[in-house]
């Protein structure tokens, strides 16, 4: 396992799950590359994905030329077929920006910490809400209860 892997899915299950087997490894390089790159409000990440942090949004600012020259050697239309895949796999929501792309990858919020007051910043990529999702179907049946039903249902957060 890669520290980029490691970062990724840190339990090592990821792999396992069918959604991997939806998409083509190409655009699973395509993603780690982004998600390697995702702008956290840092001050030497692009303006483009600055802006989008600023709204809430985890970003990645990329040309077509940097992805083709640093994620993965493609032509432009291989390109464009990946990034509509991960469109439609919902794991990122590319936006046209001038010369590139911005790609949402998930969310990020702050709360206040009801025990100590202090700020906490919680952060989401899609694709790890989708697969949570995919771990507690597992876990409780189709109506939000627990599947065994002498396991008390867990409270609404």
């Amino acid at each position: 396992m890669t520290p980029l892997d490691q970062m990724i899915d840190p339990a090592a299950r990821y792999p396992d799950d069918r959604l991997f087997y939806t998409w083509s490894a190409d655009a699973q390089k395509l993603y780690a590359w982004l998600r390697r790159k995702a702008c956290r409000g840092e001050g030497d990440a692009p303006p483009e994905a600055r802006l989008w942090h600023a709204r809430g949004f985890i970003a990645t600012y990329a040309t077509a030329e940097q992805l083709m020259a640093q994620a993965i050697p493609i032509s432009k239309n291989t390109l464009t077929k990946l990034i509509a895949e991960l469109r439609q796999l919902n794991v990122c929501h590319p936006r046209n920006v001038g010369r590139g792309y911005v790609f949402l990858l998930g969310e990020w919020h702050l709360r206040q910490s009801e025990e100590t007051g202090c700020t906490l910043a919680f952060e989401a990529f899609y694709l790890d809400a989708m697969l949570r999702a995919s771990d507690l179907s597992h876990i409780l049946g189709g109506n939000g209860q627990p599947a065994d039903s002498n396991t008390p249902a867990r409270p609404a957060l």
